[in-house]
């Protein structure tokens, strides 16, 4: 029997999808006891590997292989947009700036965020 949960946001854009999975990642850094500030690379594989099998590790475990699967650029900008959402990174001010590659990978890492998440 599986204790798998589904759960379907219907009516939210990508957008507010991947805000969504920032917002989920720091309480699940909370949950295991790290701050929720703490930085996703900064995540060991040990750390990770050891996590309880709880809701919260298999998340964070999910969102660490997911970031791995993304080139540099693209790591910056899921970083900087979906977990941190401007909040204390070194990159707060690239959507000001509105770059249109900055834009094409933020909507590029929305959509594959909300075909993954």
């Amino acid at each position: 029997m599986s204790d798998a949960i589904t759960l379907q946001f219907k009516g939210l854009s990508n957008r507010q999808k991947s805000l969504l999975v920032g917002a989920l990642y720091r309480q699940s850094l909370v949950q295991v006891g790290k701050s929720p500030d703490y930085h996703l690379r900064r995540l060991d594989e040990d750390f990770i590997e050891h996590l309880p099998k709880t809701a919260a590790g298999k998340f964070l475990r999910k969102v660490k292989s997911f970031y791995g699967g993304l080139d540099p650029l693209q790591q910056e900008v899921f970083v900087n947009e979906c977990l941190e959402h401007g909040r204390h990174y070194k990159f707060w001010y690239m959507p000001y700036f509105r770059d249109k590659e900055y834009l094409k990978e933020l909507q590029h890492i929305f959509n594959r965020v909300d075909s993954i998440f």
